[in-house]
């Protein structure tokens, strides 16, 4: 994790984040909080990267990655991959979370821009059913209580949720069409949802 820290997060200002290095960090996070690649040792480290302070920099990154604009917008210097890689590392500790409520209060924060951009992901799912389906697993993690699902809802805009709603029974049809992930995971959100 240090070396992934030091390779997305370097110390000297004047050094510049690398097209290969980016992706070969965040390739290698992603692996490294896959549970099905790793197992018991992706549970700690994806509990790590999503509670320690020694990795507020790495974790501050990583998701800032997620809320990039638009990758045809060439001002943003963050390639389409490093986002979805950003995002399968989001998932992955998403999945292996124990603390559904960090992750909340993250999705929560600088005006709920990650949740918004997950909304925006699934509303999106023909476009990219990839990232559609990785929001749809953070979706489904961080929404493991009724209260979760309350106090993170509640807090945003109003009309968050019935975007929300929409674009899963969105993702369920397109999912039901190309993309089998995307339906059973658009799906179970929409149950939990409605709950």
């Amino acid at each position: 994790m240090r070396v992934i820290a030091d390779v997305l997060c370097p110390k000297d200002d004047e050094t510049e984040v690398t097209v290969e290095g980016r992706d070969f960090a965040l390739s290698s996070l992603a692996s490294l909080t896959s549970l099905d690649r790793m197992g018991p040792t992706a549970e700690r480290l994806s509990n790590d990267l999503l509670t320690s302070a020694a990795h507020d920099d790495l974790r501050r990154t990583v998701f800032s990655n997620i809320c990039q604009e638009d990758p045809t917008n060439h001002r943003n210097d963050i390639p389409q991959r490093s986002i979805l890689q950003s995002l399968e590392v989001m998932a992955n500790v998403a999945a292996s979370s124990r603390n559904p409520s960090r992750l909340a209060e993250l999705l929560s924060q600088n005006d709920h821009d990650l949740l918004l951009k997950v909304i925006m992901n699934v509303e999106n799912a023909n476009v990219n059913p990839r990232a559609a389906d990785l929001s749809c697993i953070v979706i489904n993690n961080v929404c493991v209580s009724q209260d979760i699902v309350e106090g993170l809802l509640s807090s945003s805009p109003s009309h968050y949720k019935e975007r929300l709603l929409a674009a899963l029974a969105n993702a369920v049809s397109c999912g039901g069409e190309i993309h089998a992930e995307l339906e059973r995971n658009s799906r179970r959100c929409l149950e939990l949802l409605r709950c």
